[in-house]
């Protein structure tokens, strides 16, 4: 059986469910923002730390046309590298 409007099994809705409660969002209406946000639900990104020296170092090694790699974690998060 499976749900007809996103079109998957009732178990992994319930494993998406458990997902969503172990990250805090625990209502219909958080949970609908948190998988499908508007631009307006997301927070600034210069408000990470250390997000306003990791874009300097980016401007500086694009000014000295240094090549960039960027790569992901496990977690889903871009990092990016100079390569020498």
């Amino acid at each position: 059986m499976h749900d007809a409007k996103l079109g998957i099994s009732p178990s992994a809705m319930a494993v998406i469910a458990d997902l969503l409660v172990s990250r805090g969002v625990d209502d219909p209406e958080a949970a609908a923002r948190f998988l499908s946000p508007q631009l307006s639900d997301l927070h600034d990104p210069l408000l990470m730390s250390g997000m306003k020296a990791a874009l300097n170092r980016l401007e500086a090694a694009i000014e000295r046309e240094e090549k960039i790699l960027f790569t992901a974690t496990t977690t889903s998060m871009a990092r990016p590298q100079s390569l020498f």
